[in-house]
């Protein structure tokens, strides 16, 4: 269970994969410092550091270009709170990590979206200028060599069709990055419950809207820059929004009818086509007479 707190909705990439490739992008908006501090301060009214405790900046957007991202993650490590690093790798220099060093920011994990190491692959991909990758790898080679000082599992996750030029990319990063402390995943991409059918084919449709998720995203908390919350990361036009922070407080919101409502919707017309979900019937089958909780929500506050 995380909590996913969008503080910029801005990326600097078009990576063919994510939605911001294929519709318009929001408007530039960036959360103020004091929205911020609300938002976690009503995360910590709700839950206790054991049950609640990592943060994640990363939704349809890149974090480190929020202009305030540094004081996010003193803000995080003084209100107790570790931080998930999820990043395109664009924002990670040798400054920055001498920061994170300097200011002991407690992270629980980097994962880093790399969906190729070399130049043209890289720019087909993204999006963005070919060369740009260089200096993206000179920032990750400071990262790696400094993974000691963090304690924190490194991942580079490549994305891409599943096809052999997702493979060739896939092992080409292997190749680059071998005997660093870093784990680099292969991961065929998702058709973000629909969104993305003619870019990532077949269609999904479970046929059905009791459908459980996976991942259990769920579980999770999901906070977009003007404190409204939404039921899911994949969620890309923010369409679940089930209430406000800032007029709501958080433990009444998760006990809402409109929050029950919200997700009945959410996995009739969204989880029943995403390929995280799978059919309750499915999951309970192999336990006779077993039985889950299906109401997917965070269960256990303060």
């Amino acid at each position: 269970m995380i909590v996913q707190v969008e503080t910029i909705t801005e990326c600097n990439r078009s990576c063919w994969y994510c939605p911001n490739a294929h519709f318009p992008r929001r408007p530039s908006a960036v959360m103020s410092a004091e929205l911020f501090e609300a938002v976690l301060d009503e995360v910590s009214r709700t839950f206790t550091k054991r049950q609640l405790r990592t943060v994640s900046l990363a939704a349809y957007n890149e974090p480190t270009l929020d202009p305030a991202f540094r004081e996010r993650l003193v803000t995080l490590a003084r209100k107790g709170f570790d931080y998930y690093f999820i990043t395109n790798g664009t924002g990670v220099t040798e400054d920055l990590v001498d920061f994170l060093v300097r200011e002991s920011i407690p992270i629980s994990s980097f994962h880093v979206n790399l969906p190729a190491v070399d130049p043209e692959e890289y720019g087909r991909a993204t999006g963005g200028r070919p060369e740009d990758v260089l200096a993206l790898r000179r920032g990750l080679a400071g990262l790696f060599r400094r993974g000691a000082d963090f304690g924190a599992k490194m991942t580079l996750v490549v994305h891409g069709d599943g096809g052999e030029g997702h493979r060739r990319n896939f092992e080409r990063v292997q190749d680059f990055w071998r005997g660093e402390a870093v784990s680099v995943l292969f991961l065929p991409v998702m058709n973000r419950a629909g969104l993305l059918d003619k870019v990532i084919p077949p269609p999904i449709d479970h046929g059905t809207d009791r459908v459980w998720c996976r991942s259990r995203h769920l579980d999770s908390l999901f906070v977009n820059v003007e404190a409204g919350l939404y039921l899911c990361c994949h969620d890309f036009h923010q369409e679940s929004v089930y209430g406000n922070l800032t007029r709501s407080p958080l433990r009444d919101l998760l006990r809402s009818e409109a929050r029950a409502q919200a997700i009945r919707e959410f996995k009739a017309q969204f989880c029943r086509r995403c390929s995280f979900a799978v059919k309750l019937d499915e999951v309970l089958q192999p336990w006779s007479g077993g039985r889950i909780d299906s109401r997917n929500g965070p269960q256990r506050m303060r």
